[in-house]
């Protein structure tokens, strides 16, 4: 599990990025942490972590050296050959300068699009730059690079504000669930929003993408994040259904705090256009404060993992957790 933290508040020049694994399939991540990135000049934010065969590799990003403190920057990328133990020197995967010239931030894991082609969700933020659910994608040498910029662009639409735009996306690849043309790569991208998760469709691999949409899943402008349950799995009618971590709940009581409460699972067999009901991990009755930012993936045939920040009211009462369920779980549509 790899995930930012920082000595005081979120965005001190000293958040580094931790790495902490498990032996017994997440029952416990003995301690302690050992930081991957980050030396104390500047904040890195959002790492997310891909098993690409041997390589663990993480994604984040860093604030300029100028600024440290400001929220993201460029997008970075190192890997380790050895479970963690050793770590590359961070390149640059794109760029703040790149489109516009705002921060970029990531948020979600790749998303593979086709044989040794991925794509990364991340978005662009700053004064003067629209706030857009953006992808770069490997070329086919694969998942080492270079990486190059979509054309693809996610505009938020033109009645948002700066208080409600369309952040954060998760994407994912529909290529195993739905009869496609050759040549032809469904993707969906979902991003956090108030009241409602939206959601944009490209059928060209990420490279354009259609008007976002609402999708009506409920959102209290909470990260979501989604994954491909893999063939070989039994589950729902075929291999390649959506995975969803979502908080369902609408409503935010004022423009800064939102109730990310309860969290759950749904599915769909679809690409996103029906959704099951959530299978709670965090019901409000257990959690009224917050559970929130989950990583979601399929850990074997038949188990899903999802990890998330949970906060619980107390001073202190803040940390991650990891929770671990047989997919048979999930509700039926």
């Amino acid at each position: 599990m790899v995930f930012q933290a920082s000595p005081s508040r979120e965005g001190a020049a000293g958040q580094c990025i931790l790495l902490s694994t498990s032996d017994d399939g997440g029952a416990s991540f003995p301690g302690p942490a050992r930081v991957i990135v980050g030396n104390g000049s500047a904040a890195v934010w959002g790492p997310v972590a891909y098993a690409d065969g041997p390589l663990l590799r993480v994604f984040f990003a860093a604030s300029p050296v100028a600024h440290p403190t400001q929220l993201c920057g460029d997008v970075m990328h190192t890997s380790s050959p050895d479970g963690g133990a050793s770590w590359s020197a961070p390149e640059l995967v794109l760029s703040q300068a790149a489109w516009g010239g705002g921060a970029k931030c990531t948020d979600n894991k790749p998303a593979q699009v086709a044989a040794r082609q991925w794509a990364l969700p991340f978005m662009a933020v700053g004064p003067g730059v629209s706030p857009s659910g953006l992808l770069a994608a490997a070329p086919g040498a694969g998942m080492a690079g270079p990486w190059a910029p979509l054309a693809g662009v996610v505009q938020t639409p033109p009645h948002f504000n700066m208080t409600d735009y369309l952040s954060e996306p998760a994407a994912a690849s529909c290529a195993a669930a739905l009869p496609m043309p050759p040549g032809t790569y469904e993707m969906t991208m979902l991003l956090r929003n108030y009241e409602r998760t939206w959601a944009a469709r490209s059928y060209d691999g990420g490279a354009s993408w259609g008007a976002p949409f609402d999708t009506a899943l409920a959102n209290p402008y909470s990260k979501v994040d989604l994954a491909v349950w893999p063939s070989g799995s039994q589950f729902g009618p075929q291999a390649g259904a959506l995975l969803l971590a979502h908080n369902p709940v609408s409503g935010c009581a004022s423009p800064v705090y939102c109730a990310r409460t309860p969290l759950g699972v749904s599915w769909s067999p679809d690409c996103g256009s029906v959704w099951s009901r959530p299978l709670l991990l965090e019901p409000t009755e257990v959690n009224p404060y917050g559970a929130s930012y989950p990583t979601i993936g399929a850990c074997g045939r038949t188990r899903v993992c999802v990890s998330y920040t949970l906060y619980d009211g107390r001073a202190g009462g803040a940390g991650i957790r990891f929770a671990a369920f047989d997919v048979a779980m999930l509700a039926p549509l």
